[in-house]
């Protein structure tokens, strides 16, 4: 989480290419909170909290089918 966090405030990329990451993985996952992120390290962290969330989602749901 520390080095997560050092990436959000660092500069690890070129405006254009932070720009450009942005507007694609808001396209993608058809949201529009990467539009927000100010850096590459912080469309980096939410992108993994993306992902992170979706197989949480998918480990509950089959939680829920072996215990029933």
């Amino acid at each position: 989480m520390e080095l997560l966090n050092i990436m959000t405030d660092d500069i690890i990329s070129t405006p254009e290419k932070t720009y450009q990451l942005k507007y694609e993985l808001a396209e993608y996952f058809g949201s529009n909170y990467f539009t927000k992120c100010t850096s590459m390290g912080h469309i980096v962290k939410l992108n993994l909290k993306q992902n992170l969330r979706k197989n949480l989602i998918t480990i509950q749901q089959m939680l829920g089918k072996i215990q029933d």
